[in-house]
């Protein structure tokens, strides 16, 4: 493929210098016009499509097996039209294609929304959202692939689908469900979702809601949980308001137990912090409010989180803390630059910036972090990125190549230079 792109560019800037000497429009217009014609026939146009690494005992990479792989390999079915991805919980993945919702993966619990608990080794269609989907999200226990839900935003509304012991579904009971079903009041609205654990958020026209468990205060709306977990205060199935989050809200994460936010350019936090993910330094155990984190009050544009690690984008950098870093860190100023996405797995991180580069580093316990760059499929570059147990999933664009009327006129404008300084008589 490469060695039939240089000749290709070769034949161009050949055509292009040929119709500059000859100085005749006739052979100049029949120039670009075959020029035009070759580069139309040769050059494939690619929208974006998935690629999953990782382990893969259930199908979540969704390449047909469950064989573990450690570079990006393709998603069955998804070369194109990807316009969202998650790795959710355990041991499953989300895709948004065309505007319809896809999952794959471990199906215990009806978290693929395919009305069955099989698991699927490629990617299937999510029952009843075959379009105007824009978003999805999915999480899960770390310690128990049985123990996992997704989420989806469709026209506006949010959908919510697998288990549900905890209310995380939204629609008012603890009823698992094989399929989607609305989240209560969430039916227009809705720019954003994050699934934790055994918790949702999501923001409706800047305001953010919460609903499932509040183990740890993650739910954010200012009590605790008393008595026994049967006991009412430590679930809520349907969406309660966050303190403190009436408007500005624009981005949302959900990790184990605990909650971010970003509002009008500042990082919040709440819920648990026995590891420090709430970034304040402390070793207060949780908080049951938002709270402002300090370094981030303002710039920020993402966040994201998963079991015990939190992370930021503010000012073109990535910010992590949390595993026992109990403040924030900028991630490698100096060469993590431009950076626009984060995304948080067990033991893991990523980050990526505006012109496609992906970098990840491991769980530090306290370190900092020591970023590595991940390498995409050759001739692409990252476009979006998402975490969970062991594997990732990410989005993908063919680098364009340089366009056939810009070789031609290269091929042009260097022999009419060369004319013009007495080049050629």
């Amino acid at each position: 493929m490469k060695d039939e792109s240089m000749k290709r560019t070769f034949l161009l800037l050949c055509i292009g210098s040929l119709a500059a000497l000859r100085r005749r429009r006739g052979l100049v217009c029949a120039a670009i016009l075959v020029a035009a014609f070759l580069g139309l026939q040769s050059q494939t146009v690619r929208a974006d499509s998935a690629v999953a690494w990782g382990i893969n005992p259930n199908g979540q990479l969704g390449d047909g097996t469950t064989t573990d792989h450690d570079t990006p390999m393709p998603v069955s079915g998804m070369d194109s039209g990807v316009t969202a991805v998650a790795a959710a919980g355990h041991f499953h993945s989300l895709a948004v294609k065309n505007g319809g919702a896809y999952a794959w993966g471990f199906n215990s619990t009806g978290q693929l929304g395919d009305g069955t608990t099989t698991t699927r080794l490629t990617p299937v269609p999510v029952s009843g959202l075959a379009s105007g989907v824009t978003a999805v999200a999915g999480g899960g226990f770390v310690g128990n692939p049985e123990y996992a839900q997704s989420l989806a935003v469709q026209n506006g509304a949010a959908f919510a689908w697998g288990h549900n012991t905890f209310g995380q579904l939204g629609d008012g009971t603890t009823t698992t469900r094989l399929t989607p079903v609305p989240v209560s009041g969430m039916g227009s609205g809705v720019t954003a979702i994050a699934a934790g654990t055994f918790h949702t958020l999501a923001v409706q026209n800047g305001k953010l809601w919460a609903w499932g468990s509040n183990d740890s205060g993650e739910l954010g709306i200012g009590v605790f949980p008393t008595g026994l977990p049967s006991n009412s205060s430590w679930r809520y199935p349907t969406p309660v308001a966050v303190i403190g989050m009436d408007s500005g809200v624009t981005a949302v994460a959900a990790g184990r137990y605990f909650s971010l936010a970003v509002k009008e350019g500042g990082v919040y936090s709440w819920g648990r912090n026995d590891s420090g993910q709430l970034g304040d330094g402390s070793f207060v155990l949780k908080t049951n409010t938002p709270q402002l984190v300090a370094g981030l009050e303002s710039g920020a544009t993402a966040v994201a989180a998963f079991d015990d690690i939190s992370l930021a984008v503010a000012g073109g950098h990535a910010y992590y803390w949390g595993s026992d870093t109990r403040t924030p860190v900028p991630v490698d100023p100096a060469n993590l630059s431009n950076i626009v996405a984060v995304a948080a797995g067990y033991e893991i991180a990523y980050a990526l910036s505006s012109d496609g580069r992906l970098w990840s580093w491991r769980d530090q316990n306290g370190g900092l972090p020591t970023p590595q760059e991940l390498l995409p499929p050759p001739g692409q570059k990252f476009t979006s990125i998402a975490a969970g147990v062991g594997s990732a999933v990410a989005t993908v664009v063919a680098i364009p190549e340089p366009s056939t009327l810009l070789l031609l006129c290269i091929g042009s404008l260097a022999v009419l230079w060369w004319r013009r300084v007495g080049g050629l008589a």
